[in-house]
């Protein structure tokens, strides 16, 4: 048999490997279409609200819920809380279940849960921070923590703003925003001001109780009730814009005057009331 010959019979071979190939690949295709179950399970939640408490499991959350695939049956035992979504404005949340079967198709359900207890996170103030010496240092982080029915502690969490340059050798009122957000997306801001006051008006001490609050519309209020006792020396001036009327974060300002024989002593101490 001559060179060309050979070549031409290879050249042959070579194409009919090639179509059995090909047929072979279109007839798995084909297989697969036929055989391979590709329907995910379907995943039915109840159709009511979920009460519940912040507190609630994942076990929970997946009571009511079932899975059913068309061939493997009952795959309840896969369900999983796959995510929820963000809390609204009335404190709800999507809950999106997830199940599989054995070919890993993935069913998916989603149902709404209502927290009966969540409030957004809150501030606490340790001290009276946001009076500040002309001249002097602060960092305010040290001073705010934050926390939150869902989460806990957030203080590592917290950010803030001024609106303008901080510039403690200047004497004035600098406005600041502070922010913090849990697990659910709820966000909390305290619109609050850094005052920078002379070292004249920081010479008395005034100790407060406490030096941020929050309170409900409606309730009673009274600045005298947040003064330690035996808190200051001398003469006590109060000015306050709390309305507890209307929702908004309001200031106290204590301002104490203590005179001797050869000088007037000043002191100042604010407290932040949050009415929610």
């Amino acid at each position: 048999m001559s060179i060309n010959q050979l070549t031409r019979k290879a050249s042959k071979l070579s194409v009919i490997f090639l179509v059995v190939s090909l047929l072979a690949f279109l007839g798995y295709k084909i297989y697969n279409r036929m055989i391979i179950d590709k329907t995910p399970p379907i995943v039915t939640a109840p159709e009511s609200i979920l009460e519940a408490s912040v507190s609630v499991t994942d076990n929970d959350l997946l009571r009511g819920v079932k899975a059913e695939d068309n061939k493997a049956g009952d795959v309840s035992d896969t369900l999983i809380v796959e995510k929820l979504s963000s809390i609204d404005s009335e404190n709800n949340r999507i809950i999106y279940y997830i199940a599989l079967d054995q070919n890993n198709n993935v069913g998916r359900a989603q149902r709404t849960v209502h927290y009966t207890d969540y409030q957004l996170p809150e501030f606490a103030m340790e001290n009276g921070c946001f009076i500040v010496k002309i001249d002097g240092t602060i960092n305010i982080i040290n001073y705010i923590k934050a926390s939150s029915v869902l989460d806990g502690d957030l203080s590592s969490f917290i950010k803030y703003s001024f609106d303008s340059r901080l510039d403690t050798s200047t004497l004035g009122e600098y406005p600041l925003q502070l922010y913090i957000t849990d697990s659910a997306g709820g966000v909390s801001k305290l619109d609050t001001t850094l005052v920078v006051v002379s070292e004249n008006e920081l010479h008395e001490k005034i100790r407060l109780e406490q030096y941020l609050v929050y309170i409900n519309v409606g309730d009673s209020f009274n600045p005298y009730d947040y003064i330690t006792p035996e808190g200051y020396k001398g003469t006590l001036e109060i000015d306050s814009n709390v309305n507890t009327a209307q929702k908004g974060t309001y200031n106290v300002d204590y301002f104490v005057t203590n005179s001797t024989a050869y000088n007037t002593y000043r002191g100042r101490a604010r407290l932040i009331v949050v009415v929610r």
